[in-house]
């Protein structure tokens, strides 16, 4: 009983679909019986009978691969679900359980991905929901940054104080369009965009102005979205209102040596040969995505 635990605990679900349905490494039971994992493999798929819920089982390497009989697990799922109806799925599990979607930046409208993201996580919910547990759906606006201070360069220069005149998170991501249309005609666009970013971290009156107006018009374009799709938060929360929190923690971890000040005067720390360098807060203070 013991060891059918143990076998039980350590199946796996290969990364590859051509390595089977689930897989067995047989490490441990080599160790147990003082055999070489291969052999110990091999040994298994000729001693195992197969019922009739598999196709097939491999030995590869020290791995025992097994292959569902997919057709007969399609039939038996569809005669549950006829037979149970509204109840096929349903359980008693009582976890709470948050799920975050879609999470989009407030310079651009919602797009294909962004439905995908709606679609899964509206998806998962009802699935865990049908489960018996309670979930918070939750939506996170990334609503600060750079690339918000694109989109309103773009408009201060060339909005002429114009209102939406259609889905207004439309709207909104035509001037991120089209500051990425003029930057490669004007590079001096992208010290403006910082300069706008660095004013608002600095709670700059006409710049928070525009920020709001802007911001407001892509939430209202993304609710129109939602409404339609029938999708709902139970929490939105928004970057700006807790932003300076990472900041906060990346100037303390530099008072305490973690992170270090480039000559350039931007704050970063090294992750490793895999991760590289990373800024952590620019030379004029202002934080990136992942300070956050």
């Amino acid at each position: 009983k013991r060891i059918k635990e143990d076998v039980s605990n350590l199946l796996e679900v290969p990364a590859e679909k051509n390595y089977g349905d689930f897989s067995l490494p047989c490490f441990f039971l080599a160790r147990k019986y003082k055999k070489e994992p291969h052999k110990v493999a091999e040994e298994l798929k000729n001693k195992i009978r197969l019922n009739n819920y598999f196709n097939k089982v491999e030995a590869v390497g020290s791995y025992l691969n097994f292959f569902i009989n997919k057709p007969l697990l399609a039939e038996l799922t569809l005669a549950e679900i006829l037979k149970e109806k509204d109840k096929f799925g349903s359980g008693k599990e009582k976890k709470k359980i948050m799920v975050e979607f879609p999470s989009p930046n407030t310079n651009k409208p919602l797009h294909l991905g962004h439905l995908r993201n709606m679609f899964l996580g509206e998806s998962i919910s009802r699935i865990l929901e049908k489960k018996g547990n309670k979930v918070i759906r939750a939506n996170l606006n990334n609503d600060r940054g750079i690339h918000i201070c694109q989109a309103m360069v773009a408009y201060k220069k060339y909005g002429k104080n114009k209102k939406p005149d259609k889905k207004p998170d439309h709207f909104v991501g035509d001037f991120y369009v089209l500051y990425n249309q003029k930057i490669k005609k004007e590079p001096s666009l992208e010290k403006e965009a910082q300069q706008l970013l660095s004013a608002w971290e600095q709670d700059h009156k006409e710049t928070k102005v525009l920020w709001s107006n802007m911001t407001k018009w892509a939430l209202e374009g993304f609710n129109q979205t939602y409404d339609q799709l029938g999708i709902r938060f139970d929490k939105t929360y928004n970057e700006h209102d807790f932003y300076w929190k990472g900041k906060k923690i990346i100037l303390k971890g530099y008072k305490q040596g973690l992170f270090e000040k480039e000559e350039d005067g931007n704050i970063s720390v090294d992750l490793g040969p895999e991760l590289g360098r990373k800024v952590l807060l620019r030379k004029d203070g202002t934080s990136l995505y992942i300070t956050q």
